[in-house]
């Protein structure tokens, strides 16, 4: 069997990088003072490597005397640099939901065998029936008809 690895002391001016929770930290000492530095990255091989690059960057800055170790962020990992602000959807353009299903079933039909094409005419009936037309109400439809429609109960038993 193999014997365990015992810990050795890092030489001086290296980083290591440690798995704590299954996060990633950059671990290292800067004029005798021990930083910890988390990246927030979760313990996968491409991970590492971004962690790695991370700490060869701190290597590098100490080695020619332009760390900070007030400025500590330089060296986390930048997942997003910036937000995307969602896009409103466009809910007057005047399709509703009969009038979707049927362009979709205009576009499939040429494609499908008899027995889908006769499966897309149960839904139309389906559709037809169901008093909330627009597709705002879409939470309607999950939460208050079909539920009844299809005799399920509200408690799910």
């Amino acid at each position: 069997m193999y014997s365990p690895k015992s810990p050795r002391k890092a030489r001086t001016g290296s980083v290591q990088i440690r798995s704590s929770n299954n996060r990633l930290q950059l671990v290292f000492t800067f004029n005798g003072k021990r930083h910890f530095v988390s990246t927030g990255l979760g313990d996968t091989p491409f991970n590492r490597k971004q962690t790695q690059d991370r700490a060869l960057e701190v290597e590098r800055d100490i080695a020619y005397g332009e760390f900070d170790p007030d400025n500590l962020d330089k060296y986390k990992v930048l997942v997003a640099l910036t937000t995307v602000e969602p896009t409103p959807t466009n809910t007057n353009d005047g399709l509703d939901l009969p009038e979707i299903w049927n362009r979709y079933r205009e576009a499939r039909s040429p494609k499908k065998s008899a027995s889908t094409i006769r499966m897309y005419g149960w839904v139309t009936n389906h559709i037809s029936r169901c008093p909330y037309k627009l597709l705002t109400e879409a939470q309607a439809i999950l939460t208050g008809w079909l539920p009844m429609y299809l005799r399920i109960p509200q408690n799910g038993f």
